[in-house]
């Protein structure tokens, strides 16, 4: 007789957890599973599939996570038990002079996230457990998707006899087909932007209405909405003050500002308007806070398209903006924490700066690191107005070089084939 088992398990406020899975019906066969987990008996052996939550690049205790270093891992474990509801099995008849053993195989043959495939590699477990980690980029799916991971694969029970030293001969053997699914994360990628309108002079408002060089904001909205960011805060009107600039900081976990600078730091949009125009690292840092107590996740990028806002005074390294932009910081010696800031040492000539950002975030989209694509940029750059800048001594890249918004992160240059890995 077949039997088809399904339990929905009230889950986390993440949502609820499905766990299906069939078999056919031998005596004292019994299934079962707790929050979780996949947990099979048959007779004394037990078998059970676990995924677990790994880390994240911007996560809360609810997995709600973003950037391209999320992980999961998946263990199939195996063990023998004795107890009184579950005694010893004994075969109903022994053959004198032979050992009774019992022999268990199993393996997942299809592992799919979000319904596509991950090539996860059969393992077997044979009294041990066999685990692999899966990484993978939030961004590969759309902004506020469930991320779920399906397992289907089949248990494999044998008891037999044999001689000491010989090949076993099966007495009794059992197959179980068995599926597991589980929602494991909630993607959340939040773009904020704030566009350029000088207004120092009267000729610097007719540039900052008429010449598309100076531009940048509707190339970063473009590229980042391509790499399944939602923009949560997109202001190009010559009226941005601090406080709309603190509102667009708060919830993003990608930022770009197009704006004039200084090496205080500061980047400021109205010079000489009404309102506080200025923004430094104190209030972004108030806001990366308090982002912090709202469980959103930390910034993954943040480029500060406005000049001598990585430079000091005296020309060494500001880090004002990357302390507070990538708060909270990492524990000292952390590698590899898949999050940058970047921002000019120079004070750069606004007709670069579309050619400037439409190669820094299309190298990104296409999976480049923070420092590969803030090459990228001086190179157009370079290219297009005969420039002869090298890149590191214009845009400083603070925190992770290896930073990436699209595609799997890797900690090098080289990327992946695919969105995720497998360990």
């Amino acid at each position: 007789m077949l039997r088809f088992l399904c339990v929905l398990l009230a889950a986390s406020a993440l949502g609820s957890l499905a766990v299906c899975y069939s078999t056919t019906s031998v005596e004292e066969a019994v299934i079962f599973d707790n929050p979780g987990d996949l947990l099979m008996r048959y007779r004394n052996v037990y078998v059970r599939v676990r995924i677990e939550a790994g880390q994240a690049s911007g996560q809360d205790s609810n997995r709600i996570v973003s950037g391209t270093k999320c992980e999961f891992g998946v263990t199939l474990s195996m063990w023998f038990q004795t107890s009184a509801d579950t005694p010893q099995y004994v075969p109903p008849s022994r053959t004198v002079g032979h050992v009774w053993r019992t022999i268990k195989v199993s393996a997942y043959d299809s592992v799919t996230v979000t319904g596509e495939p991950v090539a996860m590699p059969a393992v077997t477990a044979d009294a041990t457990a066999v685990s692999n980690t899966v990484r993978y980029a939030s961004t590969h799916f759309v902004d506020n998707s469930p991320v779920n991971m399906r397992l289907k694969g089949k248990f494999y029970f044998m008891w037999g006899v044999a001689q000491p030293g010989e090949p076993i001969e099966p007495v009794e053997q059992i197959e179980k087909s068995w599926e597991c699914k589980k929602l494991i994360d909630t993607t959340y990628n939040k773009a904020s932007i704030l566009g350029y309108w000088g207004q120092a002079t009267e000729s610097d408002k007719l540039e900052g209405s008429t010449d598309e060089r100076k531009h940048g904001a509707l190339t970063s909205k473009g590229l980042l909405e391509a790499m399944n960011h939602s923009i949560t805060y997109y202001d190009r009107s010559p009226n941005w003050f601090l406080e709309n600039a603190k509102a667009a900081i708060l919830p993003c976990t990608a930022f770009y500002v197009n704006s004039h600078g200084g090496n205080f730091p500061l980047f400021q949009n109205n010079i000489g308007g009404s309102g506080d125009d200025s923004t430094d690292p104190g209030p972004v840092l108030e806001q990366r806070q308090l982002a912090g107590t709202l469980h959103y996740p930390p910034v993954n990028l943040a480029y500060l398209d406005a000049c001598q806002t990585a430079v000091t005074s005296t020309g060494g390294e500001n880090h004002g903006f990357s302390l507070s932009f990538l708060y909270p910081l990492p524990e000292a010696g952390s590698e590899g924490i898949d999050r940058a800031e970047v921002g000019w040492r120079t004070a750069e000539d606004s007709i670069h700066t579309n050619t400037c950002c439409q190669a820094f975030w299309f190298s990104i989209s296409a999976g480049k690191t923070a420092n590969e694509a803030r090459n990228d940029a001086i190179v157009a750059v370079n290219l297009e107005f005969g420039t002869a800048y090298t890149p590191t001594n214009e845009v400083a890249v603070f925190g992770d070089y290896f930073t990436r918004l699209n595609s799997v992160y890797t900690g090098l240059n080289a990327g992946a084939l695919n969105w995720y890995l497998v360990f």
